[in-house]
């Protein structure tokens, strides 16, 4: 597994609060965090694979606190005691936003993103980083009549630069995130 980089891409500025839910590997653990409106670093998560870095997930990491939650302790899948009171602490959250989709999604250039209900959001990627890939995909089922709908997809563009911090904390071994940084375009 390759090391995963973590590269500041963006911001994401939301006009009003937001709740997002936050679930844990305990499919029964969440709790819902409401961000408050601001600005909030977007971050490409790539890997290297096949010559070039590519891009796993594009998210903005909020903060905010929570305003609910359930972290009753289960013992296979049994309750055994009451859930802790997580409500007013502190909490991280993660907005993912697309990588790719079909083209009807998200017109134009990738600028604004439905969040839930009426709530939406502001994306401003910086410029020159990211190429959008647009293609009608190949219809494998022979019954089906007329062009397949056009897909888009996020990539790097071409002279995109990226240079790994040289520090980082923690352990050093393979599948690590590191800091890192747009050197060129």
């Amino acid at each position: 597994m390759s090391d995963t980089l973590k590269i500041h891409v963006g911001t994401l500025t939301l006009t009003q609060k937001h709740v997002q839910r936050v679930s844990y590997e305990c499919a029964a653990w969440y709790r819902d965090v409401e961000i408050a409106p601001g600005a909030y670093p977007i971050y490409a998560f790539a890997y290297w694979i096949d010559g070039g870095h590519k891009i796993h997930q594009l998210s903005a990491i909020c903060e905010g606190i929570t305003v609910a939650g359930d972290f009753t302790p289960l013992f296979g899948g049994n309750p055994i005691a009451k859930s802790r009171d997580v409500r007013g602490e502190p909490a991280t959250a993660t907005i993912a936003l697309p990588t790719y989709g079909a083209l009807s999604d998200v017109p134009g250039e990738l600028t604004s993103i439905a969040l839930s209900g009426e709530t939406h959001a502001e994306v401003r990627l910086f410029d020159g980083i990211f190429t959008k890939l647009v293609w009608s995909p190949k219809l494998w089922n022979k019954d089906e009549v007329g062009p397949a709908a056009p897909v888009w997809s996020l990539r790097f563009d071409g002279g995109v630069k990226i240079k790994r911090k040289a520090v980082q904390d923690g352990p050093r071994y393979s599948g690590s995130t590191w800091d890192a940084e747009i050197v060129a375009v």
